[in-house]
Formats: C-alpha cells, structure tokens, sequence
C-alpha cells in the first residue's frame, strides 16, 4: 500500500524508525476534550444571548453519545469503511463536538458516501481490526489497545504495534480523502515538545513526575504513567526484535525491578536474555531460579522462554550453569546465588541434588501453582 505525498507520507516514514516512539497526531497538542469544550461553551452563551436563555448541554467524546452516526445523519459528513467521519473538504481530521438544546431544530439532510471500492484503511490496518467496511473490533484496534484497554496487551498482537506507543492513525494517513485535511489555525492543537519524534528509551526514563509534567494538558496524560510504560515497553521490544541494539536492550532491563505487575508481564516477553524472562516473572525470586531450574524442568510456559536444551545444560555442571548464566547475562544476584551453590556443593554432588530437586518444586509452586 503506496502513501500519499505531504504530511501522510512524513507520518508514515515514522515507522521505518523502530527506536523512534509514535504519538497519535490528535495527541501532540493541548487536550481536545478540554478545548472543545470550552469553545462549545462559548457558542452555547452567544447563542444565549442571541434567543434567551436555553437549556443545554455541551459533549464532545465525554459521554455515551453516539455522535459519529449523529453527525453522519446531520449532514457533516458520511461514515468511511473505517467507521470514522469523512468530509469533502476535511478528510477525517477533525474534531466532533455537539451542544444538546431543549429546542426543536430544523432537520439536515445526510450527504452520499463517497468511499466507492476503495479498501485502503481496511488492507492498511496493522492489526486487521477493520474486520468488514464499517465494522470495527475494537479488541484488536491500536488506538483501543494503547489508550482505552487497561490491562496487559495481548501477546500475538504486540509485534503489530511496531513503535506506535499512543494511538494509531494508519487508517486516516491512506485515506485519499485526507490529502484535503488543514492544519488547525488554534494555537492549542500545536505540536508540544518532548513527544513526537522522540527516542524511545528516552521515553521509557520517565519517572512518574516527568510523565506528568511533560503530559499536562494533553490526553495522554489520562492514561497514567503505569500504561504509558506498557506501551513504550512493548515498542522498545520490538525495536529490539528489529535492530538488536544494546541502548535498547539496556534501557528494558533498566526497569527489571519495576513495581508495576503491568509492566513486568510486558518485560518478561521480551527476550531481553534467556534468564531474564523467568528472573523477573519469578519477581524477586532469582535465587529460586537457579536453584530450580538445574533441577527439574519448568512449566511449558517457562520452557519456551528458557528453552528445554539450556535447561539440561544447566543441569550438566556447575561451572556450565555459571558459564550459562554470564553468557545470558543474569544479573548479579543470580551469578552470586550459582556460585554459592557451586562451592556448597562440590564436595557432595548426590546431596547437592536432593537440594536442588526440592527447591525446584518450591520454583514450581511459586512460578507455577504446581502442588
């Protein structure tokens, strides 16, 4: 699928940049809630003013208001294949907002779709979550996925989001219909420094304070600094996936201790070593790892991180399993735990392995619910 020329082809370059995070386009600026709202306000007081007080009512993406269809049905627009607000001066880069009134209105007529056969926002789709022309699953929607879902994104879907951390705007950037969408003219929809074009692990540094101060005003901020660390740790393994660079590898296993039980699922999918993935779903428990796993074999959940093959090699030896465990990198606490149980044991290896097998079963108990 070709882009278009202009600002949807400067969008989708984005994504030939792995270690380079994406915000949505809508997400750059001020917060639309806010500013929509208060402009409807506004209008709401001059119509005041024009007839007398009304009862009324502003919205704008704030409450259960089926506004897509109302404004298909008033006229501003026709549905797209992807389900959004197309216009033929606008494309779908736009705003909706609705001010209820306790007034009759003159109705408005709906005007002629003008998709055709074009298929592009549904062939685009990374995720194919545009499962038919006007039907979306939200499930697997980037945009869902990133802002609205609070749990942990699934697994088979996380390759798809590429370095898209906050939304997803592929379906909009292929529209031919957008080549006729404008810049804002308000000052608050103005790109804000520090979020577009940004390098992910510099993102991923963000303690709660800066994701705060560098999201006020603006609607990432709703999602918390826990979720916007998902996100960013879902890209990071990918662009780990795509360019095997050691910033990147670095900055995941910066946050190997983070508190977050969010972030640590997310973190014990990537790969980052061998043993990284059971150390930190094991949380804390690094010593249990290598007392067990030398021992008795994993879960099949653990086996595919470690891998049956390094399983029996560790058990071969001790200095295998301390060999082993400097090439994958376990971190200090895991080294100094092996060499412990190499000295402890080297006078006795029979009794060393009646030890081991009996903290394999407490791994498993803890890792794996195993009684």
């Amino acid at each position: 699928m070709q882009a278009h020329g202009g600002w949807q082809a400067v969008e989708f370059a984005r994504l030939a940049r792995p270690q380079e995070g994406i915000v949505s386009v809508y997400a750059r600026g001020r917060d639309y809630h806010k500013v929509l709202r208060a402009r409807l306000q506004k209008l709401s007081d001059r119509i005041g003013e024009a007839i007398g007080p009304f009862g009324h009512r502003v919205f704008t993406d704030s409450a259960p208001v089926l506004e897509a269809e109302l404004a298909a049905r008033s006229g501003q627009g026709w549905r797209g294949k992807h389900t959004l607000v197309l216009n033929r001066e606008a494309g779908s880069m736009y705003f909706l907002g609705e001010i209820y009134v306790d007034m009759a209105l003159q109705p408005s007529e709906p005007v002629t779709a003008h998709c055709g056969s074009c298929s592009a926002c549904i062939d685009v789709c990374p995720t194919q979550a545009i499962i038919a022309p006007h039907r979306l699953d939200a499930r697997r929607c980037i945009s869902y996925l990133t802002i609205e879902h609070a749990g942990p994104i699934p697994v088979e879907l996380r390759p798809l989001l590429a370095n898209r951390i906050y939304g997803c705007d592929d379906c909009q950037l292929i529209c031919p219909w957008n080549k006729f969408a404008q810049v804002s003219r308000l000052p608050d929809f103005d790109e804000r420094k520090g979020l577009a074009g940004q390098q992910l692990v510099h993102l991923f540094a963000w303690d709660e304070a800066t994701f705060l101060r560098m999201t006020e005003g603006g609607p990432i901020r709703r999602i918390g600094h826990e979720r916007w660390l998902r996100n960013v740790a879902v890209a990071l393994g990918n662009a780990l996936r795509a360019t095997g660079d050691g910033a990147v590898r670095a900055a995941l296993q910066s946050r190997a201790q983070d508190p977050s039980e969010l972030v640590a699922q997310v973190l014990a999918g990537q790969h980052i070593s061998p043993a990284f993935a059971v150390q930190r779903n094991l949380q804390c428990a690094g010593n249990l790892f290598v007392h067990g796993v030398i021992a008795q074999p994993a879960c099949r959940r653990h086996q595919r991180q470690l891998g049956h093959g390094h399983q029996q090699h560790l058990r071969a030896t001790g200095a295998g399993l301390l060999a082993d465990l400097a090439h994958v990198g376990a971190c200090d606490r895991c080294a100094l735990a092996a060499q412990k149980i190499v000295a402890a044991n080297a006078h006795d290896h029979q009794r060393g392995a009646v030890r081991l097998q009996q903290r394999g079963q407490s791994l498993q108990r803890l890792c794996c619910g195993v009684a």
